[in-house]
């Protein structure tokens, strides 16, 4: 601002220059000036709607394509004789130089958007990186059972997280859905799964792992946030215990290719300080499969607008002869991009498959 009064006093050869800057006439100041400030009030709301012209002062407004930027001012151009009123010529030349001065704050403030832009993707790369460390980067090993798994987030930071974990010698697994996507749901997302990391240690209820979970969201999110969340134990002998808080229905896929729903048992986490949730027991058979997934899944659309949905899911992997996790995973989601025609998907998407193996099978996990 002061380089640009000191130029324009050289220019026209006035007693008082001064910059005014704001969002509108009323919060606008003089961020640099030489001389008296020309302008009360009234003067600056004028000059910023349609600028002044007269003898003694020209106030003309900073035009930008997003706006009035603020306003330049002039005024008592020197003469032999003291001053002199501005010629046509003065009033053209502040013209060009307001456009000067416009041209260069637009590209100063573009500038300062794309470095503000470039810090924001360093960010969002880096909560990306952390996020995808929260994901098991190998799982546990359980003898008798294999695991696979896919996540892929809609933005860079995912509000679908998943966890497994060992626990008294039982595997415990949980998906979460955190309502909206980006980083605000990705730090709900996280929030939960260290929840539940720190609670599965001490507590042998799920039940009462998703109810403390719950108490803790009403209070520290936003009413809008919300998340399904779907925990469940396993046995090395098969016994399944779940708990679905407003989750997909977990499925789970018996040998002989029938398909049995888990439906949810409450509400989804943060929405009700007193909710209350139900767990569920089941036992797996070898050869028998668990599915956990997100709605990015069910919810996945063809051109028509269509949804894939949880019977779709079903039925997938009901239709495959003796399927493996891994193969689970990937016809699930071949079909489904299969079924959207390539396009991507508009959620946060993430699928967990557990497999009792049968006697002699492989038992590494994926």
């Amino acid at each position: 601002a002061e380089e640009v009064i000191s130029h324009l006093v050289a220019l026209l050869g006035v007693r008082s220059a001064h910059l005014y800057l704001g969002d509108d006439d009323a919060s606008a100041v003089s961020v640099g000036g030489f001389g008296p400030a020309p302008l009360d009030a009234a003067e600056l709301e004028r000059a910023w709607r349609e600028g002044i012209r007269s003898d003694e002062l020209v106030a003309l407004p900073l035009e930008a394509d997003i706006g009035t930027l603020g306003v330049l001012v002039v005024a008592d151009k020197e003469a032999r004789a003291g001053t002199e009123p501005f010629a046509a010529n003065d009033v053209r030349q502040l013209e060009l130089f307001a456009i000067q001065v416009t041209v260069a704050m637009e590209f100063a403030r573009l500038t300062q958007e794309s470095l503000e832009r470039e810090r924001m993707r360093r960010e969002l790369e880096v909560a990306a990186e952390i996020q995808a460390y929260l994901y098991p980067q190998r799982f546990p090993d359980f003898a008798g059972y294999r695991l696979a798994a896919r996540s892929s987030p809609s933005l860079q930071v995912a509000g679908d997280t998943y966890d497994v974990m060992l626990h008294d010698g039982a595997l415990i697994i949980t998906v979460t859905d955190v309502s909206g996507k980006g980083v605000g749901a990705g730090m709900i997302a996280s929030s939960v799964h260290a929840a539940v990391r720190l609670l599965a240690q001490d507590l042998t209820e799920l039940e009462e792992v998703a109810r403390r979970i719950n108490r803790y969201l009403v209070t520290a999110t936003e009413d809008n946030r919300f998340a399904t969340f779907a925990i469940f134990r396993l046995a090395s002998d098969g016994g399944l215990t779940v708990v679905n808080a407003g989750h997909c229905p977990v499925l789970i896929r018996r040998r002989d290719g029938s398909v049995q729903h888990i439906e949810s048992s409450g509400l989804p986490l943060g929405i009700l300080g007193k909710a209350d949730y139900t767990a569920v027991s089941d036992h797996l058979e070898p050869g028998d499969l668990v599915l956990l997934y997100t709605d990015g899944l069910t919810e996945a659309e063809d051109p028509d607008e269509q949804e894939f949905g949880v019977d779709r899911v079903a039925q997938v992997v009901a239709d495959m002869d003796r399927p493996t996790a891994e193969d689970a995973c990937s016809e699930l989601l071949r079909i489904v991009e299969e079924f959207t025609c390539g396009r991507p998907l508009q959620d946060d998407a993430t699928l967990l498959v557990v497999e009792r193996l049968e006697e002699g099978g492989d038992r590494e996990n994926r």
